[in-house]
């Protein structure tokens, strides 16, 4: 004998169940992934940051000679790399570059700036 429950819209509850549960688990999946590429994003800003803070370090308080300087600080080696502009100037101008490369990600990052040249010792 039929119950009153088993006509045939019964199977519909079920359905709207699992097309419920089936919206709700992609929510939580794209919630993860978007959860991550934010923690990716945020990383690769401090990261950027931290490139930032220490170009500016290196260019003004560097090493200054006509030899290249090499050294690691952090997460990142760098160089820097003084070379003569040339040209005719009452005062000589110098190229300065700094270069980064982050360990960990190989990221490469750089700034350079026109100064005078530093001063070589005679000895």
């Amino acid at each position: 004998m039929r119950s009153k429950d088993d006509g045939p819209e019964a199977g519909y509850a079920l359905v709207d169940a699992l097309v419920g549960m089936l919206i709700l688990a992609l929510a939580v999946i794209f919630s993860l992934d978007a959860g991550h590429e934010a923690r990716v994003v945020a990383d690769q800003a401090q990261e950027v940051s931290r490139a930032h803070t220490l170009l500016t370090q290196l260019l003004e308080s560097g090493p200054r000679s006509f030899n290249d300087a090499t050294g690691t600080s952090g997460a990142f080696d760098w160089t820097i790399e003084t070379r003569t502009t040339g040209g005719e100037r009452p005062i000589a101008v110098c190229h300065r570059q700094v270069k980064l490369t982050n360990v960990a990600t190989k990221r490469a990052y750089q700034a350079a700036t026109l100064e005078t040249c530093p001063v070589e010792d005679a000895g």
